[in-house]
């Protein structure tokens, strides 16, 4: 293994001469063939290599300029291109040359032992370079079993009926405080000490009380059942990977394995509460907003599904590029962090080298590479922010036209019209969060 180290370490040093003392003794067929290949002929190509082998089966190929034969006693015997050593009459070539067909029968055998079959598959995609093996990422929609999972681990049915319980709560108490407050501003409000003004003053102050209350009990529910479901995937990834075969950790990079442990439970801590809590947020707002809009302007109502129609169609187009790039941008994340693990730990051998230029290079092109995802990603999301916006403008105006001329003709009195509006505003806003998430 010394050997290939310094192997490795004389393909980059940049080295005019390479002396290479038997680098491929001890290795399998395959994993020599793709050192002779991939090393020796590939990346020291056009450099002068000496190598010092028994293996004389490498002698006949192409890249082969000069062959050195020396006996037994250390002496030079034959010296030369490998058809002059055979016209000399040299048969070592000849008895010490493998069997092509007898070597890939070996193999095959050893591939078909059931034994051996693990550690030769190991040992084939470590030799291959555990780094360079792609990572899969997920192709289509997410699946509907994701869902029904996450909401398994954050407490199921129990933990759903309670969040349902406190919604209820919260929302009915903010909308019986917002129409006890429009009914207070189309009452008689000249004689403040009057009895319905201290009425409405206390049941407005109980209903605020009720809806900080539930507020608060709501969204603690939320980050309690989030918390619940991260400590129980933690768990289970914490026993998977300490349990894990040692084969895995050969075959897998540990970029892959730290950006599983870093970012995706970031993912899983944060943003998920917060997107559920935004979604639900959406989901009971529109619903208010067509409630209230049904009983005083039901006009306006005719409109809303034409544009939610839109909106769908919209956020179809935008869906599935921003759901591959969120994809490809955490994926990119992976060598990132394996190639700073990997210069950390060869930092020595690299200043040795000379090649801290090389490695900040690489490390800012897959930097770059990062960016590009999420550069793409905020301008998908911009692209469908300005068409929603637009949208959600046609169509508060059109609600809003309805409303001024239903207060104007009389039919609606000036509390209700605002607090329609003021539901109205946030309509549109509403349904880009809905189509969004």
């Amino acid at each position: 293994q010394r050997q290939r180290l310094s192997l490795a370490r004389a393909v980059y040093s940049g080295a005019d001469v390479v002396l290479m003392d038997d680098v491929m003794s001890a290795l399998d067929a395959h994993v020599g063939r793709h050192v002779w290949n991939e090393a020796i002929c590939g990346e020291l190509r056009g450099k002068t290599r000496i190598l010092v082998t028994h293996q004389v089966h490498y002698c006949s190929h192409p890249a082969v300029s000069r062959i050195l034969v020396l006996d037994r006693h250390g002496f030079t015997e034959h010296l030369g291109t490998f058809k002059d050593i055979l016209a000399e009459g040299f048969n070592g070539f000849r008895v010490l040359e493998p069997d092509e067909a007898d070597e890939a029968r070996v193999e095959k055998q050893m591939m078909s032992a059931p034994l051996l079959q693990p550690a030769t598959q190991v040992s084939r995609r470590v030799s291959t370079g555990a780094a360079n093996s792609p990572e899969l990422r997920r192709l289509g929609s997410v699946r509907l079993a994701d869902f029904t999972a996450y909401i398994a681990l954050c407490g199921g049915f129990f933990a759903a009926a309670i969040l349902l319980v406190l919604l209820v709560f919260y929302y009915g108490s903010l909308l019986a405080s917002n129409f006890i407050l429009a009914a207070w501003a189309n009452s008689d409000t000249t004689r403040p000490s009057s009895a319905s003004t201290r009425e409405y003053l206390t049941l407005y102050l109980l209903l605020s009380l009720s809806t900080g209350c539930s507020s608060l009990m709501f969204f603690l529910a939320i980050q309690l059942v989030s918390l619940r479901s991260s400590r129980v995937m933690h768990q289970r990834f914490a026993k998977s990977l300490l349990f894990a075969e040692i084969c895995f950790f050969d075959t897998t990079p540990t970029g892959q394995i730290l950006n599983r442990c870093l970012k995706d439970f970031q993912m899983l801590d944060d943003a998920m509460p917060a997107a559920f809590r935004r979604l639900i947020e959406a989901l009971m707002n529109f619903i208010i907003s067509m409630f209230i809009l049904v009983m005083f302007a039901w006009q306006a109502v005719i409109a809303v599904p034409l544009f939610a129609l839109v909106y769908w169609r919209v956020m179809n187009i935008y869906r599935w590029p921003a759901r591959d790039l969120k994809r490809l941008e955490s994926l990119a994340r992976s060598p990132i962090m394996n190639h700073f693990i990997d210069s950390c730990k060869g930092r020595s051998t690299i200043r040795a080298y000379g090649h801290d230029a090389r490695f900040l290079r690489r490390n800012l092109a897959l930097m770059s590479d990062t960016q590009k995802t999420s550069y793409w990603f905020w301008t998908a999301q911009g692209w469908v922010s300005m068409v929603q916006e637009v949208l959600g403008t046609f169509l508060l105006a059109i609600i809003a036209g309805t409303l001024c001329h239903r207060a104007f003709v009389g039919s609606l009195s000036s509390g209700m019209a605002g607090l329609s509006l003021s539901y109205a505003i946030s309509m549109p806003r509403d349904l880009m969060w809905l189509s969004r998430h």
